[in-house]
């Protein structure tokens, strides 16, 4: 058997990762039948993933004395015909001796050939060295059998007929080959299925069919404080009674997201039944505590939080190349070397929360937090809340822990307010306070909270005649405004139209900007006298519904010139008149705040430490705002 099992194996393709040996060790351990104890230490070195290929009828001792997969190499009728053919030639009676049994499909050939054939079996080696010197008493000849059967012929002096053929060992050997290709990947998967079972932060409980628990991992053991040594093996419902699928009608139903407890411990839970071919074979049940959970979501939260409240833009995203735009640019650049609250000042559309980005991007504050509200778009109430977070219990509804305001969010950062001249006098008088004291205390609290934030405010209103009317604190005012940044509307920059155009389009439509940017550019030459009262949102959306008409249109001059007729056709702003020109809101904020600082000076006798504290600056922003002047006071 060795010797054929070689010669098969040569010409066998092997896959990688899998070794063949050959042995016939086993044969001797076979003296010692039925002594199993010897089989196994003579075995003990093959461990999972082994698989035995041995004889027929010494497979069926292996099989049942070992813990591993043993395949028969099966003697089949046509194997044992050519066997009895040639036994023949050397004798008109053949003897076939086999280990354990007769083999039952002797008969048949004994017909067909017309030979005569005797059977003959052993159950150990005593037993066949016994048998054999009965044959050769006898006058036998030849012998037909297996390795051992024909190794003692030779042996006692008669003709060996060898069985077993190569193709049957070959058939034996190619599922060989695939149980171990099929245990391989089994193994696997079991692997994967136990690291994820092991390691995951979710306790697992499964069972087996009978509902027994056979799965409790690490999770489970620290969440419900129990032993997967005291738990496997014992009956699920007796155990986690709560946890167990329903029962309607003689179905099982699913648990999904329910909240349960065990012992001290509360968790929220799924539990499945694992159904095959419509029947219960068990059920899963998945849990986490609800500490965890509610740990997980205020990280998740965190983050979000943290990833919205990062400036996006730089400076140098700002697209143009007018000098009104670079003069702007450059001294904001200015601005975001400074640690001085910003007021950034211009029509709606122009881009001041871009500037504001690009402020505290260029600024020692880097990195840190950018939070960003709209004024205008809360209530007094929620704003206020908003900005400085409240205590739990607060108010009807607020939320059990309390929560941070963006003041808090922001601390180290930028607090971005735009919008800032539609917040109502409550909420300046405690935004003052904030600016002054460099502290917060959350509605409904009783301490205060140290804040490091620089603020940046923005407005398309005029602040200085709001003051003058009484709807702006002028405190407050003097508080945001100790830099000001005046964005210029896009009718005094027409020259960035081409710019500003093609950067759009890059973002917006990148393969019109491709096939015709050029084209769209001079197209939007028509709109050079237009006044642009939306600025650069304005263009923006023309350009969307632009592209929206032009996207399946040939990059034609008149074609895009007949599309933006259209789209500038249904503008909002096509039918207003031009807008006249006025010199600069910070030119005359400046001169206002002038005029206010020199009225002040005067009735404090030119006391410069006491107008600074009417004016509610400091002495060196005082000196700073004389040295401006046209003709300081004396």
């Amino acid at each position: 058997m060795a010797i054929l099992a070689k010669k098969v194996i040569k010409r066998t393709a092997i896959p990688p990762g899998i070794s063949v040996e050959t042995t016939d060790k086993l044969l001797h351990l076979l003296e010692n039948f039925p002594d199993s104890s010897a089989i196994r230490e003579g075995t003990e070195r093959f461990g999972p993933g082994c698989v035995l290929i041995s004889g027929d009828r010494s497979a069926l001792l292996l099989r049942e004395k070992l813990n591993i997969p043993v395949i028969p190499i099966k003697v089949t009728g046509f194997d044992l015909m050519k066997a009895l053919i040639e036994a023949r030639q050397y004798s008109p009676e053949v003897a076939v001796v086999n280990y354990f049994r007769k083999m039952p499909d002797i008969d048949a050939c004994r017909d067909i050939l017309k030979v005569k054939v005797s059977q003959y079996s052993y159950l150990d080696i005593k037993e066949a060295h016994q048998l054999y010197k009965r044959l050769k008493a006898r006058g036998c000849k030849v012998v037909v059998g297996a390795s051992l059967a024909c190794d003692l012929a030779e042996e006692y002096g008669m003709k060996a007929i060898f069985f077993y053929s190569p193709s049957a060992l070959q058939e034996a050997l190619r599922y060989a080959l695939d149980m171990i290709a099929s245990y391989q990947e089994e193994t696997e998967r079991a692997n994967t299925f136990k690291a994820i079972v092991d390691f995951t932060y979710s306790g697992i409980i499964g069972t087996d069919r009978h509902f027994r628990v056979s799965t409790f991992n690490p999770a489970a053991e620290k969440i419900l404080g129990l032993k997967s040594s005291d738990v496997i093996g014992q009956d699920f419902s007796s155990l986690f009674s709560e946890f167990q699928v329903d029962k309607k009608g003689g179905s099982l139903t699913p648990k999904i997201n329910s909240l349960g407890s065990f012992g001290a411990a509360k968790v929220v839970f799924s539990s499945l039944p694992i159904l095959v071919g419509g029947e219960a074979f068990g059920q899963v049940t998945v849990f986490q505590d609800t500490a965890t959970i509610q740990m997980a979501e205020e990280k998740i939260r965190w983050e979000a939080h943290r990833k919205r409240f990062l400036a996006q833009h730089t400076l140098d995203d700002i697209v143009g190349k007018s000098p009104v735009i670079r003069k702007t640019v450059e001294k904001a650049k200015r601005y975001g070397r400074s640690g001085s609250a910003v007021l950034i000042t211009g029509e709606t559309g122009t881009g001041k929360e871009l500037f504001a980005q690009g402020i505290h991007n260029c600024s020692h504050r880097q990195g840190k937090p950018f939070v960003a509200v709209n004024c205008a778009a809360l209530p007094e109430s929620l704003l206020d809340s908003e900005l400085f977070g409240y205590e739990q219990g607060a108010f009807t509804g607020a939320r059990k822990g309390g929560k941070p305001g963006l003041f808090e969010m922001a601390h180290t950062g930028t607090i971005f307010l735009d919008e800032v001249g539609e917040i109502s006098p409550a909420v300046q008088a405690r935004l003052l306070r904030v600016l002054q004291e460099k502290v917060v205390m959350r509605l409904g609290g009783d301490r205060l909270i140290p804040v490091d934030v620089r603020v940046i405010s923005a407005t398309n209103r005029n602040l200085w005649e709001m003051v003058r009317s009484g709807k702006f604190r002028e405190d407050l005012y003097y508080r945001i405004s100790v830099l000001e940044l005046q964005i210029p509307p896009l009718r005094h920059r027409t020259d960035d139209l081409p710019h500003l155009i093609r950067s759009l389009l890059q973002h917006i439509a990148p393969q019109i900007l491709i096939s015709g940017g050029n084209l769209v550019v001079e197209a939007f030459n028509s709109l050079k006298d237009y006044n642009w009262p939306g600025n650069v949102r304005e263009l923006e959306n023309i350009l969307e519904r632009f592209v929206s008409l032009a996207e399946d249109a040939e990059p034609e001059l008149e074609t895009y010139r007949r599309i933006l007729s259209e789209c500038h056709r249904t503008g909002p702003h096509i039918f207003m008149a031009p807008l006249p020109e006025h010199p600069g809101l910070e030119h005359k904020l400046r001169e206002t705040q002038d005029e206010e600082i020199r009225r002040v000076l005067g009735e404090m006798s030119n006391n410069k430490t006491r107008a600074a504290q009417a004016l509610g600056i400091s002495r060196s922003t005082l000196y700073r705002k004389l040295r401006k002047f046209q003709s300081p006071p004396t």
